[in-house]
């Protein structure tokens, strides 16, 4: 039996809202580093937490996200968010995508 996908209208509306929420963030294809300060053994494969150059990073988001939210919630009649909603993380910034 062979699985078949189809392109879904709504699927790809919901991923284009998505990613509509960092216009604006540059792309950066430099690598820069981060090491995780709570390990100081052997990584499972291999990697030396205490050497500083053996970890990566995503680049920081610098867009307006609550902006760019506002607006796709407008651009799809759906009620404003007035802020973002910070939640005890080691993110800034945590979204949920949810269906109505």
């Amino acid at each position: 039996m062979k699985l078949q996908f189809k392109k879904q209208a709504y699927q790809t509306n919901a991923v284009n809202a998505v990613v509509d929420c960092f216009v604006g963030q540059p792309n950066n294809s430099g690598v820069q580093y981060r090491v995780d300060p709570g390990r100081a053994q052997q990584g499972q494969q291999g990697i030396n937490y205490e050497d500083q150059s053996a970890g990566f990073k995503n680049t920081d988001v610098i867009v307006d996200v609550l902006g760019n939210i506002k607006k796709v919630q407008q651009r799809q009649n759906l009620n404003v968010s007035q802020a973002l909603i910070q939640h005890k993380s080691p993110c800034n910034i945590n979204l949920s995508v949810s269906r109505l």
